[in-house]
């Protein structure tokens, strides 16, 4: 938001409406305040604009959650007890009260007026009570809160969308599985990240008789409110079999792998397909609507991208993506994106392909399975999909007799997944796109085995790909560059063998001393020298840390649980290879840069800075994108703010006037000089410190196969190009380059 602030002009109610009147239609994506409950929605009533989505007083008759608890209960649906606290009226015996009546043991206090994940707090006293109400009042995220006992059962979502006869219909709904024992909740970072602390089953793993109450109930509820087009409701499944919902929300997520287009696949729906859906049937019910939007292809897609009726089947690319690795998530994540636009490349039939953690069962994933969030809910996906293929169809074939398709609104074959073997996949297909991260997919094994086979694959060779995956080589391979402003940060590689002994003789103290004197440091970062970008990496402040490393090696520990070191506030993930090898490194100090109240507040203290470059062409010829500044909130960078959108801040160029513009191209020579060192073609990711005025470069590490996520610093600074390069284009792009190496 702060980039707005500094290179726009804010639009005026005024100016607002005046630009909305000239469209056919408003398709609102905005969540919580503002967008849900009603207001938004009241605006474009009063201008008479035309929008698709629910009226203001469905908004407000269904997104508050206490007043729509209570219509619930007064129209004879069961509803969680809900007790109503406004700010300014904190009335502790009122509380006390509730709490006795309904026995609680466990509660959950949240916004009345807010998403069905911001602010949730788990609460277990009344003091709990006050300090949650308290913390949510200061951050004003609404006025009116309530208070609910915790529901015991399993929970679930569920879409609904209107037919074409104004009808409501479920979708078969998707089941949540989280670990509810250490008062954890479906939280933001549980929704939207790629963690495996909770599953989704989608079909759910219900009986016939609960996916029909709650499809039912679902569809009831939706016409109780007045709601039009579509909706998701959140719900549980009780101990005693009874359904109860508990969130209304009338703008659904429309994130890549959402709810709504999750399940919108299992009857065949793509994302396309559920947007034109939603989109022509809110045109429909329009007076003065007369025509059926479709989409077209852009000016800037025009040479790239052709209709799909000339797609060339004949030549078949598969996009791998998966593994056995720490980021095989991230790496889920990076090939369903990738496989998702380049689906729109029509010389080529793209299909999506997992890696199973075997590394050589290779399953050919359905569009429904694709947007699962992990790599393990995808298999378990397939392999139900295959046990239960009968039974799916058999839903499928009722969801959609209630939608009542017309031709071409749902056009993805819905096929039941099966599995090759990893050299099967690579005799069958003309390009393997690889989206795997770490391991043999990036240390040039996969590579290997390719170039072996004359298939074309995109990123670098075998022989780089080998020396970009070990840190300390790559470190190796550039010292002697001082001269040209090139650098490397200290680094010592120490047998896991040798750490384990040390931890028994208790002479962690004295390894650490030396380790800060040898490599002239204050702290010092631990990581694996041959892994991902993010695996196992954390700040070493003591001795007593290098002793909790080498026992959560010595475990097998498969993550850090946070705030084990300093400055690790998220989950680390740790490699799932055993390490022989751990590399040390000198910590770097860079300047502060921090956003705060939507402001660039930047603290000069080293000039250095943490930048992520792109980098893209041929061998001895590659193209730097403009370098990111990254912005770590805890020091080092964790795979959510490097990868999900909504969480981290990377600025692209560095922002002037804190580095100089002369610096940025001075930094980009010498990033050219490290891929023709290391070999680089096709494309890459390179992480360093960038001196802010004189473009010096200490490198950190390189990415032969960089994330390919929807929000990647790759796809920005593509478009930060005088000739943008869109995403789409890109993707294809990096397959011609992977095509003229043969």
């Amino acid at each position: 938001d702060f980039k707005l602030k500094e290179i726009s002009v804010p639009l005026s109610t005024a100016q607002l409406v005046s630009g909305l009147e000239k469209h056919t239609i408003v398709f609102s994506a905005i969540h919580g305040s503002f967008g849900e409950d009603g207001e938004v929605q009241a605006l474009l009533e009063k201008h008479k604009i035309p929008f698709v989505g629910s009226s203001s007083l469905a908004c407000r008759r269904s997104f508050d959650k206490y007043s729509s608890s209570v219509e619930l209960k007064n129209n004879g649906f069961l509803a969680v007890e809900t007790l109503l606290i406004e700010k300014g009226k904190f009335d502790a015996k009122k509380i006390e009260a509730f709490w006795t009546k309904m026995n609680v043991k466990k509660g959950i206090v949240k916004p009345a007026r807010s998403g069905s994940s911001i602010g949730v707090t788990t609460v277990s006293s009344i003091a709990d009570v006050k300090f949650a109400c308290k913390s949510l009042w200061e951050r004003e995220i609404d006025t009116r809160l309530v208070l609910q006992p915790f529901v015991d059962g399993v929970e679930f979502t569920v879409i609904v969308l209107q037919n074409r006869f104004g009808f409501p219909v479920a979708l078969f709904p998707t089941e949540i599985e989280v670990d509810y024992k250490a008062n954890e909740i479906f939280d933001y970072r549980k929704k939207y990240l790629p963690t495996r602390d909770r599953k989704y089953f989608c079909p759910p793993r219900f009986d016939d008789d609960h996916i029909d109450r709650i499809r039912t109930q679902a569809s009831e509820i939706f016409s109780l409110f007045g709601m039009s087009d579509y909706a998701r409701f959140d719900g549980w499944i009780l101990r005693d079999g009874s359904v109860v919902f508990t969130d209304f929300n009338p703008v659904s997520g429309m994130e890549q792998n959402s709810f709504l287009f999750q399940q919108g696949a299992n009857i065949g729906f793509t994302h396309r397909d559920m947007v034109l859906y939603i989109l022509n049937h809110a045109l429909a019910r329009r007076e003065d609507a007369t025509k059926v939007i479709s989409f077209s292809v852009s000016k800037n897609n025009a040479a790239l991208l052709k209709h799909s009726s000339v797609r060339d089947t004949s030549r078949r690319l598969a996009v791998l993506f998966g593994g056995a690795t720490a980021e095989r998530q991230v790496s889920v994540m990076s090939g369903t994106n990738a496989w998702l636009k380049l689906k729109n490349n029509v010389d080529y039939d793209v299909q999506p392909y997992l890696l199973d953690t075997d590394s050589d069962t290779v399953w050919h994933v359905p569009y429904f399975a694709c947007l699962n969030h992990t790599a393990e809910e995808m298999i378990e996906s397939c392999t139900r999909a295959v046990v239960n293929r009968d039974h799916m169809t058999h839903l499928r074939e009722m969801v959609l007799r209630e939608l009542a398709l017309i031709k071409g609104e749902a056009t993805e074959t819905v096929f039941t997944p099966h599995t090759h073997t990893l050299d099967s996949l690579i005799k069958k297909s003309d390009f393997v796109f690889l989206g795997l991260h770490g391991g043999m997919g990036e240390d040039g094994r996969l590579q290997a085995i390719l170039e072996k086979k004359k298939k074309p694959f995109n990123g670098p060779g075998s022989v780089a790909s080998k020396i970009c995956m070990d840190k300390f080589e790559t470190g190796i391979l550039v010292r002697g560059l001082e001269n040209e402003g090139i650098y490397t940060a200290p680094k010592e590689l120490v047998k896991v063998s040798e750490l384990v002994e040390l931890v028994k003789e208790k002479k962690c103290e004295e390894f650490f001393k030396g380790l800060l004197k040898r490599l002239k440091a204050k702290k010092i970062i631990v990581k694996p020298h041959a892994d991902g970008c993010s695996a196992g990496c954390v700040q070493i402040n003591s001795w007593r840390d290098v002793e909790s490393y080498v026992k959560l090696l010595q475990s097998r520990a498969e993550f850090i649980t946070p705030n084990i070191f300093k400055n690790q506030a998220v989950i680390v993930e740790m490699p799932r290879e055993p390490l022989t090898e751990i590399l040390f490194e000198s910590w770097i100090d860079t300047d502060k840069v921090s956003v705060v109240n939507n402001k660039l507040i930047w603290k000069p203290i080293t000039n250095l800075i943490e930048v992520t470059v792109g980098v893209v062409g041929k061998k001895n010829s590659m193209r730097v994108l403009s370098p990111s500044l990254t912005v770590a909130r805890d020091g080092i960078l964790s795979l959510e703010e490097k990868f999900q959108g909504g969480t981290g801040v990377n600025i692209t160029p560095p922002p002037a006037p804190f580095v100089k513009p002369e610096a940025v191209i001075l930094a980009k020579k010498r990033i050219k000089k490290i891929c023709d060192i290391l070999g680089l073609e096709g494309y890459s990711r390179i992480d360093a410190f960038m001196h802010t005025q004189t473009g010096e470069i200490t490198l950190i590490e390189v990415n032969t196969l960089p994330a390919l996520t929807p929000s990647t610093v790759l796809f920005h600074q593509g478009l930060a190009e005088k000739k943008p390069m869109f995403p789409a284009q890109l993707l294809s792009e990096l397959v011609k380059l992977g095509e003229e190496r043969y």
